[in-house]
């Protein structure tokens, strides 16, 4: 899964499943090259597309008015669950064949 493929099966649709936190999100890590390749004005992002189905997420402390539920819940009802048992989980994966 590379490049378009990898960023419609699965980035935008947990993008979307997590809508109500993305204002204390930043996309960090293996993605970003991809994004400014496909949505950015700047030229010269040149490495080759995106084969992973990881995404690495930077939270801030504060929730945003618009989340109702904290985002641990949210994760889990989109089928994540922790990798390990540390408190606060950092790490949360789910089914790859859902993305």
């Amino acid at each position: 899964m590379v490049g378009g493929a990898a960023l419609e099966s699965v980035l935008i649709p947990i993008l979307r499943d997590l809508r109500n936190h993305l204002p204390r999100m930043v996309l960090i890590g293996g993605w970003v090259p991809q994004m400014h390749r496909r949505y950015g004005t700047e030229e010269g992002w040149s490495r080759d597309p995106v084969s992973t189905v990881e995404l690495d997420l930077l939270l801030t402390d504060e929730a945003s008015p618009e989340e109702s539920e904290p985002l641990s819940r949210t994760l889990r009802k989109i089928g994540f669950r922790p990798v390990d048992r540390d408190s606060p989980p950092a790490v949360w994966e789910r089914d790859v064949t859902q993305g």
